[in-house]
């Protein structure tokens, strides 16, 4: 590169033709362009900023300093490469008006953008541990390469902006994913792909249907489901979002879907050894806090939902219980209480309905005269053989129960009356087990015993909703079942930084190499009029930081 010194202009760029004839264009220490020298060394003076390229046979390729430059080339590729050593942020627009691809490359934290419809490489090698992946970009077919250490995405293609459009993407780092590239099962309910192929069987079922058994419906997606009662097909009750048509409806303390046909039902293969569940689960009652005590010292009648008082402890009064253990006892929701300690002996006031009891002092167990505790209430159980006989892992409201697991304690924080999305995660190889309340939300993590287990067969959903005896007035509902036995998948989210996520959409991978991934894509909750962001998930677990704008 030729550097002139001039009177106050310390910054130059040049252009270079295909004949290697160059141009000068002078730059003042703002970035400002000054003037320029063609091939002629006829002089051209600019407005700040502004260079036009109009040579029919020039490929422009412009290297600037502490400054910022417009280059508009109506016909041929440009190239920028920016080098802010002081500090100070580059400006960089790009606006080629024909089939021009251009490849800008930056040293700091460039803002840059593409207004072109083309596919323009944006190379970043940003630095500066404060924002080191802050350029933006306008056009969602403009390519982005950032140093990372995790999934790299490059480039993007999607046929059109809508539910179950096709995605290309390229990039590196993506890893390894073994065997299919479908996950196991993604069950939205009203269709599922089981690996990778779609079954419609629930297109035809009617608002309120049951989800009955394999031996009672041959085509069942779920080999063992609970039956007394059964989950249900909802198609009335609000959605989770507006692409859902349906989603399962589950009533009572013990009401769950199981053993996926995809994975052989009751027979699941051999010799796979990590297991990844993701669902979306909406709970009416927080199950950690639900109460049931006998009458004792009882006068009048409480409301449905109405507050109550005990020992300063605010609650709700839910009803009466009519069956199972809990049958004729009053049930409540005493927000924060997890045992008992702080109302025994006291008296229970309804603030509407001046109706009391006396918060019983001795548990009840099976007698029905006493109170009973919430209960162990399963989201999920996971076996690897039909008798339980084996490996026996269960994520409830309190815990995440394995025997060989010595302290379990883990009181999820669900969002009760909306949707959470769980994620469980099973490693045999290196006997872990972890599990997650949304993104980022608090995790449990525990190094479990696989000696205490047969690691041949592989881990399976044995039930998956609500599986309790007390609660007898509980609601769950459930939707959007993404069952593999791999840990990697693709989401995308609305948010622009995975570290600010707190939940996402998973999408169904129809293929995947270390350098492409193709998949349909599932908005899920996400408004397409939106901008959102492509997240990859590796096999060990590293991610994009900064999501890839589609």
């Amino acid at each position: 590169m030729k550097c002139i010194d001039a009177d106050g202009y310390v910054t130059y760029t040049r252009i270079c033709s295909q004949n290697n004839t160059v141009s000068e264009i002078q730059m003042d220490v703002t970035g400002n362009v000054i003037q320029s020298t063609d091939d002629d060394n006829r002089i051209t003076t600019y407005n700040a900023g502004t260079v036009d390229v109009e040579a029919t046979r020039t490929k422009p390729t412009a290297n600037m300093r502490n400054g910022g430059a417009k280059i508009t080339n109506k016909n041929h590729s440009s190239t920028i490469t920016a080098k802010a050593s002081n500090g100070d942020n580059n400006t960089i627009s790009i606006n080629t008006t024909a089939d021009a691809q251009d490849t800008i490359s930056t040293n700091n934290t460039d803002s840059v953008s593409d207004h072109t419809n083309n596919n323009d490489s944006i190379i970043e090698n940003a630095k500066q541990e404060k924002n080191p992946d802050s350029n933006s970009l306008d056009n969602n077919t403009a390519t982005r390469i950032t140093d990372s250490d995790g999934p790299v995405i490059t480039n993007a293609k999607i046929e059109l902006e809508k539910q179950d459009a096709r995605v290309v993407i390229t990039g590196s780092q993506f890893g390894s994913r073994e065997g299919q590239a479908a996950p196991i099962l993604f069950d939205f309910t009203e269709v599922a792909y089981e690996n990778g192929v779609e079954n419609a069987h629930h297109k035809s079922f009617e608002d309120g249907q049951a989800i009955l058994r394999i031996d009672e419906d041959p085509k069942a997606l779920w080999y063992k489901s609970s039956n007394h009662p059964p989950p249900l097909f909802t198609l009335s009750r609000p959605q989770r979002h507006e692409n859902s048509k349906a989603h399962y409806y589950l009533e009572g303390e013990n009401s769950f879907l199981g053993w996926p046909s995809a994975y052989g039902g009751l027979d699941p293969p051999v010799n796979n050894k990590k297991l990844y569940i993701a669902w979306w689960l909406k709970i009416k009652y927080d199950p950690r806090y639900y109460w049931s005590v006998s009458r004792e010292d009882s006068s009048g009648t409480f409301k449905t939902h109405e507050l109550v008082e005990i020992n300063g402890i605010r609650g709700i009064y839910i009803g009466q219980s009519n069956k199972g253990i809990s049958k004729n006892m009053e049930q409540f929701i005493f927000s924060g209480q997890i045992n008992a300690n702080k109302m025994k002996g006291h008296i229970i006031s309804g603030l509407k309905s001046g109706a009391t009891t006396r918060f019983p002092t001795t548990f009840a167990g099976a007698t029905g005269a006493g109170y009973l505790s919430p209960g162990a209430n399963k989201y999920i159980r996971v076996w690897n053989k039909s008798d339980g006989h084996d490996l026996r892992l269960s994520w409830t409201q309190r815990q995440v129960w394995q025997k060989s697991i010595s302290d379990s304690s883990y009181h999820a924080d669900i969002n009760v009356g909306g949707w959470s999305l769980m994620q469980l995660w099973l490693d045999f190889d290196k006997g872990n087990v972890t599990a997650r309340v949304n993104v980022n939300g608090a995790e449990f993590t525990s190094d479990i015993n696989i000696d205490t287990v047969n690691s041949i067969l592989s881990p399976t959903i044995a039930l998956l909703g609500f599986n309790g005896k007390i609660q007898v007035f509980q609601i769950t509902e459930v939707d959007d079942i993404y069952f593999d036995n791999r840990f990697s998948h693709i989401a995308i989210s609305e948010k622009p930084e995975y570290s600010s996520l707190n939940s996402y959409e998973h999408q169904l991978i129809t293929s995947w190499k270390n350098n492409q991934i193709e998949f349909k894509l599932n908005l899920g909750s996400i408004n397409p009029d939106q901008e959102y962001y492509l997240y990859v998930i590796t096999e060990e677990g590293k991610v994009n930081k900064n999501g890839f704008k589609l």
